[in-house]
């Protein structure tokens, strides 16, 4: 019971490093190509509206790719690479979580 807690913990906390991290970054590029000064702690700041979106994005992103490597490989990683431009889109379009993988899926079928 314990190791499924340690192992739940870990998860959460992955799950939100990885929202303020493409959050961050999603910022920063922003802020650079709008020449506007930058730096850490407002970066972080700046992405603080984004970071409830993202990580529900993360999450459900995470699951769908989880999903398909439980069927087979090759679903799973399709799955990935098809998800893998929502979180630019949800913040750049200011998109919701599941048009934002919409649209993801969509510009891959595009491809």
């Amino acid at each position: 019971m314990v190791l499924l807690k340690v192992s739940a913990a870990s998860t959460f906390a992955a799950l939100v490093g990885n929202a303020l991290l493409t959050g961050g970054v999603l910022t920063l590029v922003r802020q650079v190509s709008a020449g506007q000064p930058t730096s850490a702690l407002r970066t972080i700041g700046g992405s603080a509206p984004l970071l409830p979106r993202l990580f529900f994005l993360i999450l459900v992103g995470t699951i769908l790719v989880q999903l398909g490597m439980l069927l087979l490989i090759v679903p799973g990683v399709l799955l990935a690479i098809a998800v893998s431009m929502s979180p630019v889109i949800a913040a750049v379009e200011n998109k919701g979580v599941f048009a934002s993988i919409r649209l993801s899926f969509s510009s891959l079928i595009a491809i």
